[in-house]
């Protein structure tokens, strides 16, 4: 009987300790956010208000219908009607973007009140005013809202928002940040540098069938550049790089991080003295001939703040990913799933 006493004593505790859900965001029968769930669940009937489906469920909270709604309305106004006037698939795809950009908002401020971060008006103030200077000012930015349909006090919840984000990752990401010295000696490692000669053919603005054409004529220049033709003469003759054909397509110097990722690949990657395959940028079609690598033979302590700069850069690229790790791992401790319903339901 004693052992009865002590398990259901447990077992209250335990239920006692454990926050419930947070109950589901409901509908105000005839606001924005319903009209608008109403209009469009003509075509899409899982967005119907009255059922008010969940689309994204977590251990914490769910999101329902009426989040999605209501983020589409505080953030367009009068606009989220447009919504009604793409297509199906467009709509579709919309919603379950908007149902995870809120679910995963909610779990990263959720994890900013765990560390107690939170933003003063003054600071939300001043991120105010600057969007206010974008549109010439105060009394611009507010017939701007009045035009739009959107709400001022919306606006200063997103941006009380955004600084919170901001200082939860800053916080999260200190010691990321943090320049060691294994940091500066692999800077130092990425300062090896390529001199090179190329040839560009432009693709901006192109057609797919000038592409196609720009593609063939490089093919025939690179065989030329293999049959043994002077490669800087060729870049003079043919290169569309302003900044480098008068000088026979030269480029000294090229270091990590400065170039476009596929320049760097075949600067770095293919041999001395020889040329690269065709490979293409975002500029246009390009080879190139590699002239020289130096290593940087520098000691640290004489190039240590440019070797900083460096470090912070190649982190800062990097700031993106981890964010989409730490959100990645934020979902799979909330038990993070997507309720699919079929465009067909």
């Amino acid at each position: 009987m004693k052992r009865k006493f002590v398990l259901a004593i447990a077992i209250l505790i335990i239920a006692g300790c454990s926050k419930p859900k947070e109950e589901h965001t409901r509908f105000d029968k005839g606001s924005p956010a319903y009209e608008l769930a109403a209009s469009l669940s003509e075509l899409l009937p899982m967005l119907n208000p009255d059922s008010n489906k969940v689309f994204v469920t977590t251990r914490y909270f769910d999101v329902t219908t009426a989040d999605i709604m209501q983020a589409i309305v505080n953030a367009s106004g009068k606009m989220a009607e447009d919504l009604k006037t793409r297509p199906i698939r467009l709509i579709y795809d919309r919603v379950y973007q908007i149902a995870r950009d809120v679910a995963e908002q909610r779990l990263i401020l959720r994890e900013a009140e765990k560390l107690n971060i939170e933003v003063d008006e003054s600071s939300v103030d001043t991120l105010l005013n600057k969007q206010m200077n974008k549109f010439g000012g105060e009394e611009k930015f507010k017939q701007w809202l009045e035009e739009t349909g959107i709400r001022l006090d919306f606006v200063r919840q997103d941006l009380r928002n955004q600084l919170i984000i901001d200082r939860y990752l800053a916080k999260r990401l200190a010691d990321y940040f943090e320049i060691t010295e294994e940091d500066l000696i692999e800077a130092k490692k990425d300062r090896t540098n390529a001199t090179v000669r190329h040839i560009m053919l432009m693709t901006r603005g192109k057609t797919e069938a000038e592409k196609i054409a720009l593609r063939r004529k490089m093919e025939t220049i690179l065989m030329e550049a293999k049959s043994g033709e002077d490669f800087a003469e060729l870049a003079k003759r043919y290169s569309e790089d302003p900044g480098s054909k008068n000088q026979g397509g030269m480029y000294e110097n090229v270091i990590p991080g400065r170039m476009q990722k596929p320049f760097e690949e075949a600067a770095f990657n293919t041999p001395v003295g020889e040329i690269s395959d065709i490979f293409e940028t975002r500029n246009g079609i390009h080879i190139l001939k590699v002239i020289k690598r130096d290593e940087e033979l520098r000691p640290i302590d004489e190039i240590r703040d440019e070797l900083k700069m460096d470090a912070m850069r190649k982190k800062e690229a990097n700031k993106n990913q981890l964010f989409r790790d730490h959100v990645a791992k934020l979902r799979k401790e909330a038990d993070f799933r997507m309720i699919e319903y079929k465009i067909t339901e």
